[in-house]
C-alpha cells in the first residue's frame, strides 16, 4: 500500500505543522492506490486531441516535441519520421538566472487553479525550483518520494534539511518498491514508451499530487559528444534533449503543471547558458576536455559534479550543498529486473529514435535572433540539415 504521509498546512502556523510532520498517516483511496490508474485513456493510442495542450506548459507553450505537425505534434509516436523538438526566441532582454527563475514562478502560478506541490529530491535543481517559487511569495508544498526499507534514505536526506532550513512542511509520499517493481511498472512502461525507470516512479507521484504538480526538470547538461550516427565532431560542446513522459501525462489528463520548469521561457533557458559561470566553462572548454585525465565518457560528469554546482552557488549562494544522486544508487536489482522484463525488449528501438542533439552555440544564436521558430531533428547533424 503506498500512502501519504504529512497533514495539510493551509492556514496553519508553519512552525507549528513542522512539529507532527510524519505524525499522520493517510492511505490513498483504491482509485489512487492502483498502480497506473489514470493512465487507462491515453494509451498510445490517444488522439491528437487528447495531447494537444490545454495549458502553457511552456511559456505560450514555446517547447514542443514530438513527431506530430501543426498543433498536433506533441508525442506521437511513429518510428516512420525523426523526433523533433523547438524552442522560442528572446522576447525581451534576459535577466539573471535567479530573477529568471522568480519571473518563472510567478508566471507559472498565474495559471495554477489548485494547491501547487513541487518534486523535492533535494538536489540542486529541486532546491532551485523551491526557493524560486518561495522568493515569488507563492505557497507550495514540497512532494518528496519515500520507498521503502529506507532505500532511497541517502537521496532524501537532503530534501527534510532543505525543508528544516526554510520552514517547509512537505507531503511525504510512501512507495513499496517491491510491490510496484513486480506490478505496477508495466502500465507506465506501456502507457509511454518509457526506458527509464527513475522516470516511471517520477509518473507515480505525479499522478498522486492532488494538485498543480511541478518538476525541476529542463536543465540543460552541458557536454562534448560524438555520435557516429549524426556525425558530431568531438570539439563541439553540445545538450541531449529527450522525450517528456511526465509533461506528456499532464497534457493528456489536463493536468496543471509544469516538469520542466528550467525551460519554462526562452529568457530563462538563455540566462542558463549566458551566466558568467557557464560563459567561462564554455570558453574554455578546450583546455578543460583536452586533457588526458579526462576520459570521454566523464565529460557530462564534469558538468554535473562541478560546474553546475558552482553555477548554482553563484546564483543561491542559500542552497545546501549537495553530492548527486540519483535515489536509485541502492535499486539496482529492481531496476535490471525492469529493464529486463519490460523495458529493453519492446521500447529500445523507439528510444533510438528520440535524441535530439544540440549545439549549445548555435542554439543561443537562433535565440538572440527574431525569426520563427525553428526545429530541430533527431539524427540530424547540427547544421539542423
Amino acid at each position: 500500500m503506498d500512502t501519504v504521509v504529512g497533514p495539510s498546512t493551509k492556514g496553519r502556523n508553519p512552525g507549528a505543522a513542522l512539529a507532527d510532520l510524519g505524525q499522520t498517516a493517510r492511505p490513498l483511496g483504491a482509485e489512487a492506490a492502483s498502480f497506473g490508474s489514470g493512465l487507462a485513456h491515453i494509451g498510445p493510442g490517444a488522439t491528437a486531441e487528447q495531447i494537444r495542450p490545454k495549458f502553457q506548459y511552456s511559456k505560450n507553450n514555446h517547447y514542443r516535441w514530438g513527431w506530430g505537425s501543426g498543433d498536433d505534434w506533441y508525442n506521437l509516436p511513429d518510428l516512420n519520421k525523426r523526433y523533433k523538438v523547438s524552442f522560442g526566441r528572446l522576447t525581451r532582454r534576459p535577466r539573471s538566472f535567479r530573477q529568471e527563475c522568480i519571473v518563472a514562478a510567478r508566471e507559472l502560478a498565474d495559471q495554477f487553479t489548485k494547491p501547487l506541490y513541487i518534486g523535492l529530491s533535494g538536489g540542486l535543481d529541486s532546491q532551485v525550483a523551491c526557493l524560486a517559487f518561495r522568493e515569488a511569495g507563492i505557497e507550495f508544498t514540497p512532494a518528496i518520494v519515500k520507498m521503502s526499507d529506507g532505500l532511497n534514505a541517502h537521496d532524501i536526506a537532503g530534501a527534510h534539511a532543505f525543508c528544516r532550513k526554510f520552514r517547509l512542511v512537505p507531503m511525504i509520499f510512501e512507495l513499496d518498491v517491491h510491490d510496484f517493481y513486480s506490478r505496477g511498472i508495466e502500465k507506465y512502461v506501456k502507457a509511454f514508451g518509457l526506458t527509464n525507470t527513475l522516470t516511471v516512479v517520477q509518473l507515480w507521484l505525479s499522478e498522486r499530487v492532488e494538485g498543480a504538480f511541478v518538476m525541476a526538470g529542463g536543465d540543460f547538461t552541458l557536454s562534448r559528444v560524438w555520435s557516429a550516427n549524426e556525425g558530431m565532431r568531438l570539439g563541439t560542446l553540445g545538450h541531449a534533449e529527450y522525450p517528456t513522459p511526465i509533461l506528456e501525462y499532464l497534457m493528456r489528463t489536463g493536468r496543471e503543471g509544469c516538469t520542466k520548469f528550467f525551460c519554462w521561457s526562452p529568457e530563462l533557458i538563455y540566462s542558463y547558458l549566458d551566466d558568467p559561470v557557464v560563459r567561462s566553462f564554455r570558453a574554455m572548454q578546450s583546455a578543460i576536455f583536452g586533457s588526458e585525465i579526462m576520459p570521454k565518457k566523464e565529460y557530462a560528469k564534469y558538468w554535473i559534479q562541478v560546474v553546475k554546482p558552482l553555477f548554482y552557488h553563484r546564483n543561491w549562494p542559500e542552497l545546501i550543498p549537495r553530492t548527486k544522486y540519483t535515489g536509485f544508487e541502492n535499486l539496482k536489482e529492481f531496476n535490471d529486473r525492469a529493464y529486463e522484463r519490460f523495458v529493453v525488449p519492446q521500447w529500445g528501438r523507439l528510444n533510438d529514435h528520440r535524441v535530439v542533439r544540440f549545439d549549445i552555440e548555435r542554439l543561443m544564436r537562433y535565440m538572440a535572433q527574431p525569426g520563427p521558430p525553428e526545429v530541430w531533428y533527431s539524427y540530424s547533424r547540427y547544421n539542423n540539415r
